[in-house]
């Protein structure tokens, strides 16, 4: 996947005609869905549009560890669940995120 710990990157696609309602699924998600990433450790995770092209980052310590624990939560599984008729898949392994290599960073 790359880069483990620190910052992760990955880019996204909405399928065409389901940009409003993956704004609206993201103005108010669920509570648990917030709790889980903080208890795996993510922080500071953004997720940009622009039309169909989504490019998400985001931080966390060990990202491998904490992608491992969420793919065993029930609130992780239904929210991805509920997401996947609205994206594309951008593998044959039907996966709906590519992750990217930092090049630069400035603090």
């Amino acid at each position: 996947m790359g880069a483990t710990s620190g910052r992760v990157a990955f880019v996204m696609q909405v399928r065409p005609g389901q940009e409003d309602e993956y704004k609206a699924r993201h103005e108010n998600p669920p509570t648990a869905l917030r709790a889980l990433f903080a208890a795996v450790g993510i922080r500071h995770y953004s997720i940009f549009m622009d039309g169909t092209r989504l490019f998400a980052v985001l931080e966390s310590k060990d990202y491998e560890n904490a992608r491992a624990q969420m793919r065993r939560d029930d609130t992780w599984l239904a929210w991805q669940s509920s997401m996947a008729p609205l994206m594309v898949e951008m593998d044959d392994e039907h996966a709906t995120s590519r992750f990217m290599e930092e090049v630069f960073y400035q603090e």
